[in-house]
C-alpha cells in the first residue's frame, strides 16, 4: 500500500482484518517492506501516538520511498498522489492486479506499458469511489431533511460499488477491454440512457 494517509491506513487496516498479508507500506518519509506481514492493527495504532512518522512506528527492512512500487506482490495499491506509475518506471512493476485507491495515480503511457503486460488494473472510478457516493447520500439527505444511519450509507456504498463492479467485469470481458475503459463504457451507457430518458435524444 503506497501511501499511509486517510485512504491508504484504512485499506490496509480493512484488509489487514479480512485476511490479507499486507507486506509494504509507505509514507512521505519512507517506505517499509516485511515479507512475513506488518501487523496493520499495531502499526496504525503507533503511527496516531508516534507524531504520523512511518519510520518510528515498525521494526521493518526500510527501502525509499518509490522503491515500493517495484516490490513483487501481488496487489499494488497506490492510494497517495496521483501520477507516481510512469512510463520510467512502469515496466519496473511486479504485481499482478494495481487497485487504484489515489485519484489518477497511473499516466496512461504506464498504463499502455501495463497493459500490454497483462497487468489487470482496477481504476479508480470503481476503486475509490466511495467518497463520492457517501457525498450523494448526504446531499440526498440535506435534500429530504431526514437522517440516514450510517449503515444505510454504508449498505449504498456497498451496493452501489458491487454493482458497478459486476456491470464493468461483463462488459470487459465481452468487449475484451480493460477495466477502465469498460467503466467509461458504462459510464457512457448511462449517460445515453438518462437523455433518452429525459426525451434529449
Amino acid at each position: 500500500v503506497q501511501g499511509f494517509g486517510n485512504v491508504g491506513s484504512w485499506t490496509a487496516y480493512f484488509l489487514h482484518s479480512l485476511g490479507f498479508k499486507v507486506i509494504g507500506i509507505s509514507d512521505i518519509t519512507g517506505a517499509c517492506f516485511l515479507p512475513q506481514g506488518i501487523d496493520i492493527h499495531k502499526l496504525k495504532k503507533d503511527f496516531c501516538i508516534n507524531g504520523n512518522n512511518l519510520s518510528s512506528c515498525i521494526d521493518c527492512t526500510k527501502i525509499k520511498r518509490d522503491e515500493l512500487l517495484e516490490q513483487p506482490v501481488d496487489i499494488l495499491i497506490p492510494a497517495a498522489a496521483g501520477g507516481i506509475i510512469t512510463k520510467n518506471n512502469a515496466h519496473k512493476i511486479k504485481a499482478k492486479y494495481i487497485v487504484e485507491a489515489a485519484n489518477n495515480p497511473i499516466t496512461p503511457e504506464a498504463e499502455e506499458i501495463l497493459n500490454e503486460r497483462g497487468t489487470i488494473i482496477l481504476p479508480d472510478i470503481l476503486a475509490n469511489a466511495g467518497g463520492v457516493i457517501a457525498s450523494y447520500v448526504e446531499w440526498r439527505q440535506a435534500r429530504s431533511g431526514s437522517l440516514t444511519p450510517r449503515e444505510e450509507t454504508y449498505q449504498v456504498i456497498d451496493s452501489a460499488i458491487t454493482d458497478s463492479f459486476k456491470e464493468v467485469i461483463a462488459i470487459a470481458a465481452e468487449k475484451k477491454i480493460p477495466y477502465r475503459l469498460a467503466a467509461e463504457v458504462k459510464a457512457v451507457q448511462e449517460v445515453v440512457e438518462a437523455m433518452k430518458d429525459r426525451g434529449w435524444l
